[in-house]
Order: structure tokens, then C-alpha cells, then sequence
């Protein structure tokens, strides 16, 4: 399904891509590479043309613009990206959203990563948290819909408290979150409840662990013979040290990341005979 084409076309969103896709192979910042004289680089390069004499782009008019006309045309040998190039040709929405940017003035921007960041205000969705899942204020969400409408697609069902609590912990501690903390969360029937859970975990230092535990996992599923390497007492170490503040045992954390894992060893290999081996 093509995109919708924006109403108001903005260059680094619309048009950067596709000229970077479709147009710098030819056209863009290899001298050596560039044909024809033409460059895409900046606005005043395309508005002077190549060595054929015809502008590029014409501000304002897209049938004058030799840019738009080869896009449409169906001499083959004019059309752009030509089929020797192997670049796929681009779509109607897409010589669409070309042909309204010239219209609307053709308009070069730096790249994004150079231009102050600015206050954007948020698309109007008309919708409720009721109906979309969208917490109140949640400015990105807004963005989402925005876009996802057009598409004839949705936002997915807002998570449940126990997804929301094990996605936070994992992704803050790098651990799951503790009965406890799971009660403590479900109980929370207050609006701040998700932002006290925030501060919470990120108070912890349990996350210095997802440093170590990937090497721990990488160290395992290189061993040919399944056999922990020698580093492996020093990962452990420092496992266990950064586990004891959140009072969990190591084996049983070991277990969780690593015999539940298809493919890596049992856990029993590196701690000893557990009730789960």
C-alpha cells in the first residue's frame, strides 16, 4: 500500500529519502559518479540544471521542472531512474508528492541533524483514551494515529499492568520484576501509578547487570563443547554481587535467562544440581 501523500510536503521527511534512493546514485555528492552535470545537492544546483540547459527545478511549476517531466514521461529514454540503473521506479504517490513539493515552492532543507530542534504541535487524532488506549497527553501516540489512519490501521490494544511492569523492569534493570513488585504495581490503582513504578526501578542499580549478562550468554553459545570458559567465574562474581540488591538468588536468575533460552546450556553446568535439573 503506497503512503498518502502529505498536504504539505516537507523536504527532509518526502523528498530527502527518495532523492537519496533514487537520484544521488547518478546525481548526488560523487563527482566522479555524477552524469550529465546534474546535481541534486542543493537547491540552486537543481534549479541551474545540468549540461543539457534545462532547469531541474522550476519553483512553483512542476510541468516547466525537467525533474518532475522525467518522472512522467514515457520515453524510455528519458524516463528517471533510467532501467540500466536497477533502482525501482517510484511509485505515483511518490512522483505525486515530488510534483506537489515543486509546486509549493521546492523548498531545500540542511539535513535534519543540523537544524535546531522545534517545538511541533501535536496532530488533532479526536479520539479518547477509552476508545484508542491513548493515555492523556501522550503526544506521540498522536503522532501514530495520525499516520496509521491514513493506512487503514490501528493502534494495537493498550498492554496489560503485568506486560507494562515486565517490559519496564527488563528494559531499565535488565531483570523481570519480583512478585512483590508485580503486586505492589496491580494494586496501584492511583494515574501515577506507571510514574512512581518509573521511579522506582530507575532508582535501582540492578541495572549495571545487563552489562554483564549478555557477555555471560555470548560465553556460553560460542563454547563448541559446552563447557564454561575460565572467564566465566569472574561474569559470575560480578553477577552475584550486582544481585544482591535485588536479594534474588543467582542460580534462579541464571535458570530464567538461560535454560528457558532453546539452544543454551543448562544452567545446572555452571551452578550445580538445581530443583529445575
Amino acid at each position: 500500500m503506497s503512503a498518502p501523500v502529505p498536504d504539505r510536503v516537507d523536504f527532509n521527511f518526502h523528498i530527502r529519502p527518495l532523492l537519496s534512493d533514487r537520484c544521488f546514485a547518478c546525481h548526488g555528492p560523487d563527482d566522479k559518479a555524477r552524469k550529465g552535470g546534474l546535481s541534486f545537492l542543493s537547491r540552486d544546483a537543481a534549479i541551474c540544471g545540468g549540461k543539457s540547459g534545462k532547469p531541474s527545478l522550476v519553483p512553483g511549476k512542476p510541468d516547466d521542472s525537467e525533474l518532475f517531466r522525467r518522472l512522467v514521461t514515457t520515453d524510455p529514454d528519458d524516463h528517471m531512474p533510467p532501467a540500466e540503473s536497477k533502482l525501482p521506479k517510484l511509485t505515483p504517490s511518490e512522483i505525486e508528492t515530488i510534483r506537489r513539493w515543486i509546486a509549493q515552492g521546492g523548498e531545500f532543507k540542511e539535513h535534519w541533524a543540523f537544524l535546531p530542534l522545534q517545538s511541533v504541535t501535536p496532530p488533532a487524532t479526536g479520539t479518547t483514551a477509552t476508545t484508542t488506549g491513548i493515555p492523556d497527553g501522550n503526544d506521540i501516540d498522536r503522532f501514530v494515529v495520525d499516520r496509521l489512519r491514513p493506512e487503514g490501521l490501528a493502534l494495537q490494544p493498550s498492554a496489560s499492568r503485568e506486560t507494562l511492569i515486565r517490559r519496564l523492569a527488563l528494559d531499565l534493570t535488565g531483570l523481570p520484576p519480583s512478585p512483590t513488585e508485580i503486586d505492589a504495581f496491580l494494586a496501584d490503582d492511583s494515574p501515577q501509578a506507571y510514574e512512581k513504578l518509573l521511579a522506582t526501578l530507575g532508582a535501582t542499580d540492578a541495572g549495571e547487570a545487563v552489562l554483564e549478562v549478555p557477555a555471560l550468554e555470548k560465553l556460553l553459545h560460542d563454547r563448541p563443547d559446552n563447557r564454561p570458559p575460565e572467564a566465566i567465574p569472574l561474569l559470575v562474581t560480578l553477577l552475584a554481587d550486582r544481585l544482591k540488591l535485588r536479594k534474588e538468588a543467582l542460580d534462579q536468575f541464571v535458570e530464567w535467562r538461560l535454560v528457558r533460552v532453546p539452544g543454551t546450556i543448562n544452567a545446572a553446568g555452571l551452578l550445580g544440581p538445581t530443583e529445575h535439573t
